[in-house]
């Protein structure tokens, strides 16, 4: 196969800055074809990854119901290397990619909603650049806060990025002591937005790191007590736990106060209980005693390994199906989705690579792009404050190897915005590339 090269869009713009206010609603999980994907993983009984199965290791059932395998693939996250100087994956980079490789993809949950105490504001940040200094070149990484969420970062692999994010982080943004019951129900309406918008990616190992001081929840409901923000806040919390499950989304959580203890067997608070509940229940765990560090290299190993299976369905009906993944090796722990919903509209989508790659908000690596940025002078001398910049887009494709010369052709688009990123205009050229053996 020989690689081609193609400039599928330039986009000229009068300042960086401009971007698009449209909200995200929560997605239901689709694929792209008539195949469902899910990602599995496997564990042994002291928690560590299982790597090395096969296929034939797996059983898919469907409704009661078992399926054959179509797809199997199995994938490790490589560490990143430690005889490389930490500025090398940390310094913002020239050129982005939808190209990943092996990748999780995780939301961390920044909980600024409950954090009342300067202790717990500092140990959020030493926690969340902790974590970003492990993470893997290829991960995909978005943080959001529980309560002034003005300024989070959306799914990135730069880790300056994320660093910035953690210093935006107001000290004096933790409510929880004003208005516990109003706030802790912005915690977990959070972690359930969270879950819901990590649904519709079947095929990465997706998790979210939850950094808390932890809220004080008793599952169990209090005789006499009728504050309907208690009986909401319950029902919040079974409905992330209901998406999470469905969705396969394992919660970790780096418990801020876990540095006051040393001692795993200290007697628990209500807000450790609360952590360790949304580990048991959505195939993560609570990190609640001592530093941060052994947390968090726990979290990326059991994150680090997983199994992408994929069955073809029968139909696509719409309809939300069980879904239930085993091994033949009883001794092993799987965690999987339990459910998944196939659009009827998917099968018959016109929907383009191009605009399927550039639509989506997670990277799609089925068109390989990149993305650079290159600031440019004004040609007016009377506008060159404003600055300018272009963005080049360029997509390579596979075309068969040629045994003789041949001539393919490339479409160009030029589009103008704004510095409020209106459109001003846009143009299609056409070129041809000719290809020697």
């Amino acid at each position: 196969m020989l690689p081609l090269k193609l400039t599928l869009a330039i986009v000229i713009c009068l300042a960086l800055s401009a971007g698009s206010g449209a909200t995200q609603q929560a997605p239901v999980f689709r694929t792209a074809t008539d195949l469902v994907r899910f990602d599995v993983s496997v564990r042994d009984a002291n928690r560590k990854p299982v790597q090395g199965l096969t296929q034939a290791d797996f059983i898919v059932i469907k409704d009661g119901k078992e399926r054959p395998i179509s797809a199997f693939t199995e994938v490790i996250v490589t560490d990143p290397p430690r005889d490389v100087a930490s500025w090398v994956f940390n310094a913002p980079r020239d050129v982005s990619t939808n190209v990943l490789g092996s990748r999780r993809v995780i939301i961390m949950v920044v909980d600024d909603a409950i954090m009342g105490t300067p202790f717990q504001a500092a140990q959020t940040k030493e926690a969340a650049r902790k974590f970003i200094d492990a993470l893997s070149p290829t991960d995909l990484v978005a943080l959001v806060f529980t309560a002034d969420n003005r300024s989070p970062e959306d799914f990135t692999t730069d880790r300056s990025r994320l660093y910035a994010a953690v210093d935006r982080l107001n000290v004096g943004s933790g409510f929880g002591g004003a208005l516990p019951d109003l706030f802790q129900q912005y915690t977990v309406g959070t972690l359930y937005r969270a879950s819901e918008f990590l649904k519709d990616l079947p095929d990465a190992r997706k998790a979210i790191v939850y950094i808390t001081p932890g809220i004080p929840f008793n599952p169990t409901p209090v005789v006499g007590n009728r504050n309907p923000l208690l009986f909401e806040l319950r029902h919040e919390v079974d409905r992330l736990l209901e998406s999470a499950r469905l969705s396969n989304v394992s919660i970790y959580s780096l418990w801020t106060d876990a540095g006051i203890f040393t001692d795993a067997d200290h007697t628990t608070t209500m807000q450790e209980d609360f952590l360790h509940m949304l580990g048991a229940n959505t195939g993560g765990f609570a990190h609640t005693t001592g530093a941060f560090e052994p947390g968090i290299k726990q979290i990326l190993a059991e994150t680090g390994s997983y199994y992408v299976l994929g069955y073809t369905p029968l139909h696509l009906d719409g309809k939300v199906h069980q879904l239930t993944v085993k091994t033949v090796r009883p001794d092993l722990q799987v965690v999987s989705r339990r459910a998944y919903q196939m659009d009827q509209s998917t099968k018959s989508s016109n929907s383009s690579p191009l605009a399927k790659s550039l639509g989506g908000i997670i990277p799609d690596p089925d068109l390989p792009m990149k993305v650079n940025v290159v600031p440019l002078a004004h040609p007016d001398e009377g506008t060159r404050n404003q600055g300018g910049a272009l963005i080049v887009v360029t997509a390579s494709a596979s075309v068969p190897a040629v045994m003789a010369r041949s001539i393919k052709e490339v479409d160009l688009l030029v589009s103008v915005f704004d510095p409020e990123g209106r459109p001003k205009g846009q143009k299609k050229e056409h070129a041809e590339v000719t290809l020697r053996r």
